[in-house]
């Protein structure tokens, strides 16, 4: 069993859609595990965009030594719960932070390699990743690299996915780094990754990698770490944290409070638009409007029916539940 008192809370982009992720530990055991916290009804809110199937899948069939490893997935009434191993090395975006934000050439090299392995391993599977970035990048205590946060992975498709943003401009760089950068951005009947993983390990930027003992490799930098329980190598929300670093618990009633307060004006709501939508239907059935309007008349009652039957899921939780069933 775990702990049932959270020891502290890393904080992550991921919080502003109500993801908290937690450092537990079991009980009568020095194990420390990550635990991802998910709050269900933002979850149906995101059911659109948000990939918890696809999610779920990684992490169970995932390689563990390049992802993060799930041990444990549970659920109560008001969240889902996923335990996975805790990186104490903490993420790139910290390592970037102590360099100024610009890693040396070889340092970059190194951990540009680790992630191209990493990446495969996600494509081998048959999904892409698609938020790739410093603080999804995360360090174990020897200093190298388990890819995390596949809350927006999808099925690898062959015409590709939706382009990402332009990145940043860089300078000083070499010019195998440059030839790199302008191979990732080019048309794509000349872009790296035609042939798979093989384009990167042929490039001459990565030249003097050992590919295959990579992971057996001493890491160009190595984490300070004090205890399996450390969390200095990450940006600790203490606003969430008491004194004694146990989250306090007349803040943690308070923040609920409010939150089963709004979620039940947002179900309130919900119910209000289904009802709205269940008359509209009802009244366009049974109208006496013939001729032109007769079709426009059927496709309005096939959306409106559509929407119907997406707001009862919402309201119900059916579309959750079959997606928590799968953890």
């Amino acid at each position: 069993m775990l702990e049932s008192g959270v020891q502290y809370l890393i904080t992550s982009t991921a919080f502003i859609l109500c993801i908290l992720v937690a450092v537990v530990k079991l009980k009568n055991a020095d194990k420390v595990f990550a635990m991802k916290i998910l709050n269900k009804w933002e979850m149906l809110k995101r059911a659109e965009t948000a990939c918890f199937r696809e999610e779920r899948d990684v992490l169970v069939n995932g390689d563990n030594k390049w992802i993060t490893t799930l041990h444990y997935a549970f659920q109560d009434d008001n969240n889902l719960y996923l335990v996975m191993d805790y990186y104490v090395g903490g993420d790139l975006l910290t390592l970037l932070s102590k360099f100024e934000d610009r890693l040396p050439e070889d340092m970059a090299r190194f951990y540009l390699a680790e992630m191209v392995i990493a990446i495969d391993s996600v494509h081998q599977l048959h999904y892409v990743h698609r938020d790739i970035k410093p603080d999804n990048i995360l360090m174990d205590m020897n200093g190298h690299i388990r890819l995390a946060d596949f809350g927006s992975c999808l099925k690898l498709m062959e015409d590709g996915t939706e382009r990402f943003q332009f990145p940043p401009q860089v300078t000083d760089v070499s010019e195998n780094a440059k030839d790199l950068i302008r191979r990732l951005i080019c048309s794509r009947e000349h872009r790296l990754g035609q042939n798979g993983i093989e384009d990167f390990k042929k490039h001459p930027f990565f030249s003097g990698i050992d590919w295959d003992n990579i992971r057996n490799c001493e890491a160009p930098y190595i984490p300070e770490v004090s205890s399996p329980t450390d969390t200095s190598n990450f940006d600790v929300d203490d606003d969430c944290l008491k004194n004694s670093r146990t989250l306090d618990n007349n803040l943690a009633t308070e923040a609920y409070e409010r939150r089963i307060k709004r979620l039940e004006q947002e179900k309130l709501e919900l119910t209000r638009k289904l009802q709205e939508s269940t008359q509209t239907v009802q009244a366009l059935q049974y109208s006496t409007v013939d001729g032109p309007l007769t079709a426009s008349k059927d496709l309005e009652i096939k959306s409106l029916k559509e929407e119907i039957e997406k707001l009862r899921k919402q309201v119900s939780g059916d579309f959750l539940r079959s997606i928590i069933s799968r953890f």
